[in-house]
């Protein structure tokens, strides 16, 4: 059976014990719905989930839009948020499209959040659970094996041009590399900016990812009495006995 890699990792440490985990886990996520269902106009329950691992982007790497997010930036602790800044999806709203109007149209909520800059590809992964009661269609497809793609939206209060060097507050302060050329290629050259003072604002459910890897990982299932949940429950026991050493070492 595969193993559950990333959105998991700091889990033991919200709770009691190995033992008992699926009560624990629930427990968890539960207090989670309960802080946020209103807000995001979702279930309360956390039996009307299912859980899926995607990848939301990768550090380092320049999407479509000419954006990258540098890895240094990623791992950086920011007091504002008061974690680090891939760890700021956390809790933010699960949209379509980056419609964020009205964030009760919200198919659900970032669980977790997991980077390790070791990987090859860098990717960060995020956690997200989709309200069934109320997307039955989309948390259906995640069951099916349907495979969907996303984009992260975020804010950042500054950008940098790879080409020049210059650094914009504000579109209006972009380069003309920034301004005409961004994400595309000049002279055989990729012009991009590099994004800095990120905080992630919600990860959306989108046909055409800017970044094409941001695809679905792994589909846990939900906590209700089913063979999915069966599967999740083995899949969530197999991580956490694969993965004791990197919550000891915190």
């Amino acid at each position: 059976m595969e193993s559950v890699h990333g959105p998991f990792l700091d889990f033991r440490k919200r709770i009691a014990s190995q033992s008992g985990t699926d009560n624990n886990l629930m427990q968890f996520f539960s207090g989670l719905l309960q802080a946020m269902c209103r807000v995001y106009d979702i279930s309360d329950d956390p039996k009307n989930y299912v859980l899926a691992q995607v990848r939301a982007l990768h550090g380092d790497k320049v999407n479509i839009n000419g954006d990258c997010a540098p890895t240094a930036e990623l791992v950086q602790f920011r007091p504002n948020l008061g974690t680090l800044v891939y760890k700021s999806f956390v809790g933010k709203p699960h949209l379509s499209e980056h419609d964020d109007t009205d964030v009760r149209t919200s198919f659900g909520i970032i669980v977790d959040a997991y980077f390790n800059p070791t990987e090859p590809e860098k990717p960060v992964r995020t956690l997200i659970a989709v309200d069934r009661k109320k997307y039955p269609d989309y948390a259906d497809g995640l069951l099916s094996g349907n495979q969907y793609g996303y984009s992260m939206g975020c804010t950042a209060q500054y950008c940098v041009c790879n080409t020049c060097g210059n650094i914009a507050t504000v579109d209006e302060e972009w380069c003309d590399h920034m301004r005409y050329h961004k994400g595309k290629h000049v002279g055989g050259i990729l012009q991009w900016e590099s994004m800095h003072a990120v905080e992630y604002a919600e990860l959306s459910k989108v046909i055409g990812p800017a970044d094409k890897g941001a695809l679905g990982e792994k589909v846990l299932g939900g906590f209700a009495a089913s063979a999915s949940a069966q599967k999740a429950r083995t899949l969530l026991r197999q991580y956490f006995a694969e993965n004791a050493d990197k919550w000891r070492r915190g």
